[in-house]
C-alpha cells in the first residue's frame, strides 16, 4: 500500500513509560515524551475490531497502523498518542532506511 506525503494530516505524539517516585516512598509508571521529536504527522489507519472475552470480561480492541516518515529510534515498548487516546505499540514494520514511510501497528482498548 503507497503512501503520499501530503497524506500525513494527523499529529501524534511518541510517548514511552518511565518509573517515578509516588511520593509514599513506591514506584509508578507515567507516560513521557519521548527525547526525539516527539509529535510527527501521521496517516492513520483503522484495520479492524473486534471484542474479546479474556480473563472473564469481555474487552474491545482495535488496531490501527500509522504511518510516519522513517526513524530507527521506535520500538514496541513505546506509546503513540492521538486524538486523546494511547495506542499500544504492538510491530514496528521496518522494511529498509531507505525506505520513505515506517509503518508502526498498534492497538487500543488492550492493557499492556
Amino acid at each position: 500500500m503507497s503512501c503520499d506525503i501530503a497524506e500525513l494530516n494527523e499529529l501524534i505524539t511518541i510517548q514511552r513509560y518511565v518509573e517515578v517516585d509516588d511520593g509514599s516512598g513506591g514506584r509508578t509508571s507515567t507516560l513521557v515524551d519521548i527525547d526525539n521529536d516527539p509529535q510527527v504527522w501521521a496517516k492513520v489507519i483503522v484495520l479492524s475490531g473486534k471484542e474479546q472475552y479474556t480473563h472473564d470480561r469481555t474487552e474491545a480492541v482495535a488496531r490501527y497502523q500509522f504511518r510516519i516518515l522513517n526513524r530507527s529510534d521506535l520500538d514496541e515498548s513505546m506509546v503513540i498518542v492521538w486524538n486523546n487516546r494511547v495506542f499500544n505499540i504492538v510491530a514496528v514494520l521496518y522494511r529498509s532506511e531507505s525506505d520513505f514511510f515506517l509503518h508502526v501497528e498498534t492497538e487500543l482498548g488492550k492493557a499492556v
